[in-house]
């Protein structure tokens, strides 16, 4: 999990909808940094949308959007160079997470007993304390297999809708005794991420700004003029994988054959003996 991705998806909080047309709301403005790119995202009860600007040439023009409007379960993603967009919704974005984990687990190499390799993620509660423009944040530590993290929730800025949660909190794979953290700062915004490098914290995620404004539901739908893009076809047979993962025999196996490859390019390529 790479930083900026990573962070892009914690930004871009994901939720459940009811079903009406949205509405202008109260909200509040988040400025931050994201490895040198600005981000502008805005929040309510109705939805979030993060607007990342990270072209130094033009500053003023945003690059990426990302929208989640709670009120139909829309997901948007914008992309504000070719000026077009693409349109899902959450349950379909369960579907594919579902079916991507399936596949890596059925393509994980067995331990003892043939279980898999254990993936989720520890995230725990730190005493760690800040306030920004007078807004109260969290810091929480998440580990995982050669990273460890230190985010900053906002749990006084406005959250997605309860009967979303649990579905959210679906996304994000933790182990079972992070179970009951995640579901107390699940749905809040992500105001700051720091990735532990060589005993350092170093700030991958950075607000500079939090303020009250008005999020008007034009806000929660992609840019007027933008077009939605046709869905490119995935490449041949990976949603095939993905819908039936491989076995751990089928793992082994391409392993097997895989080291037979690596040794024959080995010694195909090393020097004859004297």
């Amino acid at each position: 999990m790479s930083g900026s991705r990573s962070t892009w998806l914690a930004v871009a909080v994901l939720t459940l909808p009811f079903a009406r047309p949205a509405v202008d709301a109260p909200g509040f403005e988040i400025r931050s940094t994201l490895q040198g790119a600005q981000l502008v995202t805005l929040v309510s009860a109705e939805g979030v949308v993060t607007s990342q600007f990270a072209d130094s040439a033009h500053p003023e023009q945003m690059t990426r959007q990302f929208i989640v409007r709670y009120t139909d379960q829309s997901l948007y993603g914008v992309d504000g160079s070719a000026r077009h967009y693409t349109r899902t919704t959450l349950s379909a974005q369960l579907e594919r997470s579902h079916a991507r984990q399936q596949h890596i687990l059925g393509t994980s190499p067995p331990i003892s007993g043939g279980t898999a390799l254990p993936r989720g993620a520890t995230l725990r509660p730190l005493r760690d304390k800040d306030r920004i423009d007078g807004i109260p944040v969290s810091a929480y530590s998440l580990t995982m297999p050669g990273q460890a993290w230190r985010i900053w929730v906002a749990t006084s800025l406005p959250r997605a809708p309860a009967a979303s949660l649990a579905s959210l909190a679906a996304l994000v794979p933790v182990d079972r005794a992070s179970a009951r953290t995640l579901a107390q700062i699940v749905g809040y915004p992500v105001v700051r991420t720091e990735l532990r490098r060589d005993s350092v914290w170093v700030r991958v995620l950075e607000t500079s700004s939090i303020r009250r404004v008005l999020v008007k539901a034009a806000d929660l739908s992609p840019p007027e003029g933008f077009s939605e893009a046709t869905p490119r076809p995935g490449a041949p047979g990976l949603r095939e994988r993905e819908r039936r993962p491989a076995s751990r025999t089928a793992w082994a196996r391409r392993s097997a054959c895989a080291g037979r490859r690596n040794r024959g390019a080995v010694s195909s390529r090393s020097p004859a003996a004297p």
